[in-house]
């Protein structure tokens, strides 16, 4: 399996690119919500990638218009997705102020 990509440019001149494994295996080692922002950030560049002229490149235009389409839709769903999350964290932290709240309310009620 290669672990590499190669691009030539016009000279003839070859660039390797390694696949960014060390990258992948710290985001996957981070909370949900931060894996969640790793995905919409790989999405977005591969889709500034594709969006950029490819009119050398034998591709239809609706096959990768389709793609783009498809990308962006599953970037504009995490990003709810995220925002859910964040949302959720909010009302977590607000409830355990209010049972905190509580639970001193009613230490303070039975010790008297």
């Amino acid at each position: 399996m290669a672990n590499n990509s190669t691009n030539t440019t016009e000279d003839d001149e070859v660039h390797t690119v390694s696949f960014p494994f060390e990258l992948y295996k710290q985001a996957s080692n981070t909370s949900a919500e931060d894996q969640l922002k790793f995905i919409v950030q790989v999405l977005e560049e591969m889709t500034d990638l594709f969006e950029q002229d490819w009119s050398s490149v034998s591709w239809e235009e609706n096959t990768v218009e389709n793609f783009l389409n498809i990308v962006n839709q599953q970037v504009d769903g995490l990003h709810a997705c995220s925002h859910s999350a964040e949302a959720w964290e909010l009302i977590r932290k607000e409830l355990r102020i209010h049972l905190e709240r509580v639970h001193m309310l009613a230490a303070s009620t039975f010790t008297i």
